[in-house]
């Protein structure tokens, strides 16, 4: 059975593949095989061959895929973060452009106050044994 009407299942078309349709919660579906068409098992690591419409060929992360379906254009150098740090996660909620700049300066506030939480849980810990 060929599926033709995606409307209910709120797909987007890739704007850059017609052949490659995108869930919201970043799942994507191949409309490449005519008989049946394939969902691909997403991970964290997932790519996606596209075929463009220029006839060339790209391979890009899953995430990206389905940020620019529901969001539109990555600016070229800037990269998808994905808010909750769940890379298997590609909701398009889920997904931010940010510069290179702005990445690497997020994760490393983030980086800084995981080790300040580290050291006072450790601290807390070692104050409870001594307690005992």
């Amino acid at each position: 059975m060929i599926i033709s009407d995606f409307s209910e299942l709120e797909l987007k078309y890739h704007p850059e593949d017609s052949t490659i349709l995108v869930a919201p919660d970043g799942n994507i579906l191949s409309l490449r095989c005519s008989t049946k068409p394939k969902w691909f098992k997403i991970g964290p690591n997932t790519v996606i061959h596209l075929k463009l419409k220029d006839g060339s060929k790209v391979v890009k992360p899953a995430s990206h895929i389905t940020y620019v379906a529901f969001n539109g254009e990555i600016i070229p150098g800037n990269v998808i973060h994905h808010k909750d740090a769940n890379r298997s996660n590609n909701h398009y909620t889920n997904l931010v452009q940010l510069t290179s700049r702005e990445h690497s300066d997020l994760h490393d506030i983030v980086s800084k106050r995981y080790k300040q939480i580290l050291e006072e849980e450790l601290e807390k810990i070692g104050e409870r044994r001594l307690d005992v």
